[in-house]
């Protein structure tokens, strides 16, 4: 074991609760205005700024004490976990300039405790088991900034705190690189997509004529047909929890809505949970082949992601078939595109669900193959390189995620990780 001293973060953190800004005076455009930084906008790992809410330029002086510096570690204080792990993040120069508001907790070094340091033992599994252990209220779970000083944690000296931060945040550099990249490839494939099929400036749109429909303006040869003629799709089900047969072993996949809103990835290579063929045999759970696109269709619906490999899905999906006409690039971006539709047509008390006859009927934009395959040969490769990328990150993160517990608790020298690095290289 190392021998650093254990210590409350309370004593070394800086650690302030955000201001409890009005929600009536929220803006919701950044015109001469900051950001402000919510529980909302918390993920895992980073910031999120969808739906971000602002406060006047003007103002903002009056609220200095509140500024986000890069660096800052952030943590919800209102549900602080959730399925996908803990609800922290840390700033970076991109999130600047930005308010703190109340309910989340911002930490940041002092003369013993590295900032970056800092961001790790947030990050490491000790932590986030004292958040789940402090963690109170049954409407909103929620923890104090007294439970969060109390966190007690080894202190290395410092110069061993940056070390080690060196080390871990190379992994998490490398990783922002890539999610960037991602992000590019994305915006790239799915502009392609808007801008062929959305606004219909596709190549020779131009000398192209234009009818009215009943679906709208449309090109020339272009129709809507329903979803049932234009390929195959499927539900799921789950195989009895009661036959741990079926459970144990298992090499087929089988994904639930929860293993696509953890990963939140265009690919998934592999479910939390596998079942046996025979478990695939004896319930309604069916087999679909590489490169379908899963989508799910209840509670959180509308979240959609493409496998790598033969799988199986719960009954909170409707899986998609690409075939010839409607390839795998061309199916994912017009599900995507028409989440806000397929809500639309959701139905049920308790959580909302677009059934698979209802989905058959709903309206497919079928334009002439020759444009479609044209498509799919310029934004496939897009995606294959964000498969590739995001194999990368799934890499660098495990590796990143077995150094970080034994670095930050010293059962691990940074100088050892030196040697095992030069040993691989």
């Amino acid at each position: 074991m190392s021998g650093w001293p254990e210590v409350p973060l309370g004593d070394h953190a800086d650690l302030m609760v955000g201001f409890p800004f009005k929600s009536g005076q929220f803006l919701e455009t950044s015109d001469n205005a900051i950001r402000l930084l919510r529980g909302d906008n918390v993920g895992q790992g980073s910031l999120r700024w969808q739906g971000a809410k602002y406060w006047p330029e003007t103002a903002a002086d009056r609220f200095a004490v509140c500024q986000l510096e890069a660096d800052d570690v952030i943590l919800a204080m209102d549900r602080p976990w959730i399925e996908a792990g803990l609800k922290y993040a840390y700033v970076r120069l991109s999130d600047l300039p930005c308010l703190l508001v109340q309910r989340v907790a911002r930490m940041r070094g002092t003369k013993t405790l590295d900032t970056k340091f800092l961001r790790h033992v947030i990050g490491s599994p000790p932590f986030t088991a004292h958040v789940m252990s402090i963690t109170t209220g049954a409407n909103i779970p929620h923890i104090s900034a007294r439970d969060i000083a109390r966190f007690h944690f080894g202190l290395p000296p410092l110069d061993e705190q940056r070390r080690i931060a060196s080390i871990l945040g190379a992994y998490d550099e490398l990783i922002e690189v890539n999610r960037r990249r991602i992000a590019g490839l994305e915006a790239m494939a799915r502009g392609l997509f808007e801008e062929w099929f959305v606004r219909f400036r596709f190549p020779g749109y131009e000398n192209h004529k234009f009818v009215e429909t009943p679906d709208g303006r449309l090109p020339e040869g272009w129709c809507h047909q329903p979803v049932f003629d234009a390929f195959a799709f499927l539900g799921g089900g789950t195989p009895s929890k009661v036959e741990h047969a079926y459970w144990s072993d298992g090499s087929v996949n089988w994904f639930t809505p929860s293993d696509l809103t953890k990963s939140r990835t265009l690919f998934m290579d592999q479910s939390e949970l596998r079942i046996t063929t025979e478990a695939v045999r004896r319930s309604s759970a069916r087999i679909f082949p590489p490169d379908s696109v899963m989508m799910t269709s209840r509670a959180t619906l509308g979240v959609i992601s493409i496998n790598t490999s033969e799988a199986t899905t719960n009954q909170g999906f409707i899986t998609c078939i690409p075939n010839d006409i409607v390839p795998r690039t061309f199916l994912y971006y017009w599900l995507l595109r028409n989440v806000p539709v397929f809500v639309n047509h959701a139905t049920g008390a308790t959580f909302l669900e677009i059934t698979k006859g209802v989905f058959g009927r709903l309206p497919f934009l079928t334009p002439p193959p020759e444009i479609v395959t044209r498509f799919e040969r310029l934004a496939r490769p897009m995606h294959d390189a964000i498969l590739t990328l995001e194999r990368s990150n799934r890499s660098l993160a495990a590796s990143r995620d077995l150094l970080l517990p034994r670095l930050i608790s010293g059962q691990l020298s940074v100088a050892a990780v030196g040697r095992e690095v030069e040993a691989a290289a």
